[in-house]
């Protein structure tokens, strides 16, 4: 090899570990905004909002969204008037609505685990349920790296939150895999180049790959999907997120779930970002508290493609009153997809 083609290599990595480090540390602008009718709260590295109810609420549902995703996921899907909506960002992410009036709660307090984990959002969480959430019917609801929030949320804090119920979609789940059953841990060198990638990707005009990446397409998801490379501050927080995603699904075991008196499982017909396998035999290890509803037509984006699997358990949680659900006996795989809801 000779002594030019060595020093264009050895330029070529220090460009791209100048571009790395600065994507690592350098905020990126805060570019996804919508209106938002309610107030907005500042949790430590956490915001949290809550939509002002247009009636009395009959039930409080508090939503954490997944990985790159941002809190506006979950706007359109909950328009119902009497739910008493309440949102919590990730840490280290943009807030997609104003902070003109951002409130400094008096009942905020110093989060114990470190920022941009699973378990940092959590306790957020957990603070944001039992300070704001003001009825009886409580549900949580969280999409993929979320829903492994909502289940650390309630190992944190069974005492006050075991009788929420909750909704895991398309969820980061115990023992859960990447697409292709790949560990969600990174190998390191692809650990270096992942925040390249994404800083790529966001030069890349969205239209070029969202049809083939992110298809069916519809209206929301064209509103939504990309910002998906602008919503976290730096690409260190990606990069926290993906070690905090792979750390907590290889450590944590089923009991997650006795934690829980009553769930169900949103599954994809098609996953494109987690395993559907791994995701379904870590939901039949649940006790039979659990529903697992293998949804149709949808991707990982289950509630941005078919919201009425959603909104459905939301009208059952007013349907059903002060009354206990009915619980739904675990089935065998054999039997799984006679389990969905029409």
């Amino acid at each position: 090899m000779n002594t030019q083609l060595l020093l264009f290599i050895a330029v070529i990595v220090y460009l791209l570990y100048r571009y790395r480090r600065r994507l690592l540390v350098d905020e990126c602008p805060r570019l996804n905004f919508e209106a938002f009718e309610g107030d907005v709260y500042q949790v430590g590295e956490t915001y949290v909002a809550r939509r002002k109810a247009a009636k009395k609420p009959k039930q409080s549902i508090i939503c954490i969204h997944g990985f790159v995703e941002d809190m506006r996921y979950f706007t359109e899907l909950y328009e119902d008037p009497h739910i008493e909506l309440i949102l919590v960002t990730n840490s280290g992410y943009h807030c997609p609505f104003s902070t003109k009036d951002l409130i400094q709660p008096e009942w905020a307090e110093a989060n114990p685990f470190l920022p941009y984990s699973i378990e940092y959002d959590a306790f957020a969480l957990r603070l944001a349920v039992e300070n704001l959430a003001t009825t009886s019917k409580v549900k949580l609801h969280g999409h993929s790296r979320g829903g492994a929030v909502v289940l650390d949320a309630m190992r944190q804090s069974p005492a006050t939150l075991s009788k929420s119920e909750v909704i895991l979609e398309a969820a980061v789940l115990p023992q859960g895999k990447a697409l292709f059953g790949r560990s969600m841990s990174l190998p390191t060198i692809m650990e270096w180049i992942f925040p390249i990638s994404l800083g790529l990707m966001s030069k890349v005009p969205f239209h070029w790959y969202a049809e083939l990446a992110l298809k069916p397409l519809n209206a929301r998801k064209k509103v939504l999907l990309p910002g998906l490379w602008f919503n976290a501050k730096n690409q260190q927080v990606v990069l926290e997120n993906l070690r905090s995603m792979g750390d907590w699904s290889a450590k944590t075991d089923y009991s997650i779930y006795n934690n829980i008196e009553k769930g169900t499982f949103l599954i994809g017909q098609i996953d494109n970002v987690l395993d559907r396998a791994g995701m379904i035999d870590s939901a039949e290890r649940a006790h039979d508290g659990f529903n697992i509803i293998l949804t149709e037509g949808t991707t990982h984006f289950i509630s941005l493609e078919e919201p009425k699997y959603a909104r459905a358990l939301a009208e059952q949680t007013v349907a059903t009153g002060n009354k206990k659900a009915k619980r739904t006996k675990g089935k065998s795989k054999e039997t799984l997809d006679e389990r969905k809801i029409s």
